[in-house]
């Protein structure tokens, strides 16, 4: 891109991104407070809010929010980078909306992808699929920021005391820590919590309020059975595209039987059972009982949700079914209370790839929700059981 400036070429840049919160922490915050760092930067490039320019080309890139202007990005011309910011956090309409945007400027230009995921994953996956994996910069692993005019050793405008500065920062730090900071690397999840944006949405939209149980329709109690610490339970109905979220429950040390007999006890005597894919693990039962068994005995329906690939995928499928979702305000609240909690492992000051196992009781048990929603309603090409897409 520093050459672009030096030849005084014309194009566009796109920064597009799903969520448009915590921009100190975008793609476009991080260029600004490099740029802000290396006073060499200033008569070259410009940086604001939500723009960056070159001040001697017309080099002009622009931060977009993909759900509220995807149709801006759609028809934007001239586009020579496109750079996808928290592409894991991006929705299925943004996807559906700018993706073909993104092949079209792969054809003879660069795509890069900001992803605070990995590979395997649903939303990395889209991606290679729709663009093409030979499509995307050659130096960039999807799952990891490569944006080498940015990287410390091919930074035009950075000073020789930068670069021993930062030579020594490489031999005194850990790899990670010293990626994350000067390779490029951007791992932030949104405001360090993993629903945050999907919970504004929804008391935004006022799906948070009262909620009536329909007992003539199926009801089901999905669980994170906890056997180590809380046995967790939402109990939900799903309403054609719609999921009524009833009430949350939690229990410490208690066997399973009692579990069910305590939701009888509360107005749920016949609920589908919803169990992880452990739910016919034997671990703490002195019997051959398991959590499955003791529900069948019971003569309950009991479906198990198939192994995912990993907790992210469980994430993204929740992230999916989360819009669709109304909260009970009165019954839900203990539950909303962990699950606003729920954030990535820190590790030497850098989010991972995985969730922090505290919070994570009520969230876990949030993952059969969308595997029944998919059961229920096919409304989206994202496929909800964390199998990848369609």
């Amino acid at each position: 891109m520093f050459d672009y400036n030096k030849y005084g070429e014309s194009f566009n840049i796109v920064f597009a991104r799903s969520l448009q919160t915590t921009l100190s922490d975008s793609l476009l915050g991080v260029l600004r407070k490099i740029l802000n760092k290396e006073p060499q930067a200033a008569p070259h490039w410009e940086a604001g809010a939500e723009y960056f320019r070159a001040r001697n080309a017309p080099i002009n890139g622009v931060l977009k929010g993909t759900n509220a202007n995807a149709e801006e990005i759609k028809g934007t011309e001239d586009v020579k980078f496109a750079l996808f910011d928290e592409a894991n956090t991006a929705t299925e309409f943004a996807l559906g909306e700018i993706v073909p945007t993104f092949a079209r400027v792969a054809r003879n230009k660069r795509i890069y992808i900001f992803n605070p995921s990995i590979k395997s994953t649903p939303i990395a996956q889209r991606l290679i699929r729709d663009i093409g994996e030979e499509n995307l910069y050659k130096d960039c692993k999807v799952g990891k920021v490569v944006a080498r005019w940015v990287n410390w050793d091919t930074n035009d405008f950075l000073s020789q005391d930068g670069r021993d500065f930062i030579a020594k920062e490489k031999k005194d730090i850990s790899r990670s820590l010293f990626d994350n900071r000067y390779g490029g690397y951007f791992r932030e999840v949104q405001e360090g919590v993993y629903y945050t944006n999907e919970l504004a949405d929804m008391y935004a939209a006022g799906r948070y309020q009262k909620l009536i149980v329909d007992y003539q329709a199926p009801y089901y109690a999905t669980f994170d059975l906890g056997l180590n610490d809380l046995c967790t339970c939402w109990i939900f109905q799903v309403e054609r595209d719609r999921v009524n979220i009833l009430r949350y429950f939690a229990w410490a040390g208690t066997k399973f039987s009692d579990v069910l007999d305590d939701i009888a006890v509360k107005g749920f005597a016949k609920p589908v059972i919803v169990l992880p894919h452990d739910g016919d693990d034997q671990r703490g039962y002195s019997t051959l009982a398991t959590p499955e068994t003791d529900a069948r005995r019971r003569g309950l329906q009991v479906i198990v949700v198939p192994r995912v690939k990993s907790k992210m995928h469980r994430i993204d499928a929740v992230r999916n079914v989360l819009p669709h979702c109304w909260f009970d305000n009165i019954y839900c609240d203990n539950g909303l209370a962990e699950i606003k909690q729920y954030a990535p492992k820190i590790v030497n000051g850098i989010p991972l790839d995985s969730p922090d196992h505290k919070h994570s009781d009520a969230a876990d048990a949030l993952g059969g929700i969308p595997y029944i929603y998919n059961r229920a309603n096919v409304v989206s090409r994202l496929d909800f059981s964390g199998v990848i897409f369609n």
